[in-house]
């Protein structure tokens, strides 16, 4: 090819990337060998369980990581036909508290190991229901928890909730 051949005899200039090459480039290989080198211990683990409705998407109903247990939002639908139980909050909400507890418990925990709950209301009227139903599932030591109002939610559902939960250290 004309214009790219090297008359001289000397080397050609040098990229500058290969003269100025990235400071972190042999720290980050070795990190990244270490860990290649580590025990096979996954991070997260996914917990699944047919006792509670699937997840409507690409989620996971709940995720274990590092002794906590996170529960994806949870609706109040029938598990075996995945429609909710009734159009009534109250009904939603025990049935809400049901699939977690399927959850939790298929995730090594129950509902003395919830630390964080966030509840999302359809309608924030129907707080003092949902409040009533929820508190008879946490009778002491009640976990952190937030309540919202929001626009909508899937399945023109009444309310859903999410929550962490601490699980035992594995020794």
């Amino acid at each position: 090819m004309a214009g790219t051949e090297n008359r001289g005899g000397a080397a050609p200039p040098a990229k500058e990337e290969e003269l100025h090459p990235h400071p972190f480039e042999d720290q980050l290989a070795g990190i990244a060998d270490g860990i290649s080198r580590l025990p096979h211990r996954r991070l997260k683990e996914v917990v699944d369980t047919d006792k509670a409705p699937a997840a409507l998407g690409p989620y996971s109903q709940a995720i274990q990581a590092n002794n906590l247990l996170f529960v994806s939002g949870v609706l109040g639908l029938a598990p075996e036909t995945g429609d909710f139980v009734s159009d009534f909050v109250e009904d939603q909400t025990v049935q809400v508290m049901k699939n977690m507890g399927e959850i939790l418990k298929a995730g090594g925990a129950d509902y003395s190991s919830v630390v964080k709950t966030t509840i999302m209301l359809a309608d924030l009227g129907d707080f003092q229901k949902v409040n009533e139903i929820y508190g008879k599932y946490f009778p002491s030591c009640p976990p952190a928890r937030s309540t919202y109002q929001v626009a909508a939610l899937p399945k023109n559902a009444k309310v859903e909730i999410e929550c962490i939960a601490a699980l035992p250290k594995a020794y």
